[in-house]
Formats: structure tokens, sequence, C-alpha cells
């Protein structure tokens, strides 16, 4: 069990990044999948954006903080942290 989930760990950050962390004006969507939806929420949990297959994502109005990341496609159901720094 705990090998599977370690090459699930690799295979996720072979395919499918968030970047540049922190990040600054725009988030960056690295992934070879074409279906997908992303939502991102503040730490509190209010809803920032809910897309689906984008690759760039514009932030400029958006108060600095820590936001996650939710990924999710029929392979995947992420979520990660990203930092908005100015």
């Amino acid at each position: 069990m705990v090998q599977a989930i370690i090459q699930s760990e690799k295979k996720f950050r072979t395919e499918i990044n968030f970047y540049p962390n922190p990040f600054n004006g725009s988030l960056k969507v690295n992934s070879n999948e074409t279906d997908f939806e992303i939502e991102i929420t503040d730490v509190i949990g209010r809803e920032m954006i809910h897309l689906g297959g984008v690759h760039e994502i514009e932030t400029h109005t958006w108060p600095t903080g820590v936001y996650l990341i939710h990924y999710r496609s029929d392979k995947y159901d992420i979520t990660q942290k990203v930092i908005l720094g100015r």
C-alpha cells in the first residue's frame, strides 16, 4: 500500500505542476490532461475561482496570502498549497 502511494506521488510530480510558487500576478498549471477542473480557495474556504481546462490563472486582483488549489480529473483529486506574494 505504501509503495502505491509513493508511486502515485512521483507520477503526480511529473504530470501536474503549479508554478511559480510563490506566485505574483498569475499562476500557471502544467498538466498533460485536457479535461480537468481547478478550484482555488483561500485558507478559510472562500472560493476565489473555479475553472476547467485552463493553464494560466490571472490573480492580479487577489490579496496576498495562502491559497489551496483543488485539482480534479478522472485520474486525480489533489489539493496543493500555493502562496501569493507581491
